[in-house]
């Protein structure tokens, strides 16, 4: 049969009731007019099912939710491919792969990246060379999504101390931008670019109160960062320049994610994913 591929909609709190409607009649609407399998647990909602079939119920929902509220911006991800051989787990396996997509929250010594499907290959190197020396050199973990057809974009995750973290991130797009090369002396002007996937109540912590912070970053440091609602911060710029932001930010991001009043009440957040799950569990 086809394949069915997996999307995760990381969407507002307030929102998610809106979705599952009055004694569940939206979300039953919804996944009878798709044709869609659609779960939530706690603000993310998955949905699972053949790619057209998705397309809609991705469409609708954003579209259902911009109607509610034009201020909340809601990212999701890329579709990821399920193994269909798995029967029983295979809901299971789409949450795991989504959820693993775009996190909600990244544990503190952890970062995402996107890498353009494109250049996969020679981040990985042949035989997973490439990205093994990454690893030895950065000293961080560094792990790459799996291929998903027609997917532009792969995402790497980065595991480690902020100042390891930061000099992955470089490397990478490094790799990127001279297609496997090593940035000789001569080329240190060379323009990087890399694309980071910070969680959306994080990027406060960048952009600073009325821009001041980003405002800062972009004099201190001469790179372009622009950073998008749904959570991705693009950073561009010579070697130098790339090189200082991601240092930056690493660090900024580590610290947030360390100050003690950062982490939500874990159980208040499973008591809320176990309501809704018996709420979207109570409509099937």
């Amino acid at each position: 049969g086809k394949k069915h591929l997996s999307a995760v909609l990381v969407v507002p709190f307030p929102h998610v009731g809106r979705i599952i409607g009055k004694r569940g009649q939206r979300i039953k609407k919804l996944r009878e007019d798709t044709g869609t399998t659609i779960s939530i647990v706690a603000n993310n909602v998955t949905l699972t099912g053949e790619y057209k079939r998705l397309e809609s119920a991705v469409m609708k929902l954003t579209g259902l939710l911009q109607e509610v509220s034009k201020r909340n911006p809601v990212s999701y991800a890329f579709p990821f491919e399920n193994s269909a051989q798995q029967g029983g787990s295979q809901g299971v396996l789409a949450n795991q792969a989504a959820l693993q997509y775009h996190m909600v929250q990244l544990a503190p010594d952890t970062m995402q990246v996107l890498i353009p499907s494109s250049s996969a290959g020679v981040v990985i190197g042949r035989g997973g060379s490439t990205i093994q020396r990454l690893k030895t050199e950065s000293g961080a973990s560094i792990s790459l999504s799996n291929y998903v057809k027609g997917a532009e974009n792969r995402v790497a995750t980065i595991s480690g101390t902020a100042a390891a973290m930061a000099k992955a991130i470089l490397a990478l797009a490094v790799q990127i931008a001279t297609d496997g090369g090593s940035l000789s002396e001569n080329n240190a002007k060379e323009a990087l670019s890399i694309v980071l996937l910070v969680p959306p109540q994080e990027l406060g912590a960048i952009i600073g109160k009325k821009g001041a912070r980003i405002t800062e970053l972009r004099n201190s440091t001469g790179a372009s960062i622009n950073v998008a609602d749904e959570g991705s911060v693009t950073i561009q710029g010579s070697t130098a320049a790339t090189s200082e932001a991601i240092r930056k930010i690493a660090f900024l991001l580590y610290e947030t994610r360390n100050k003690p009043s950062s982490t939500p009440n874990s159980s208040m957040m499973m008591m809320m994913a176990s309501d809704l799950t018996a709420a979207a569990a109570t409509t099937t």
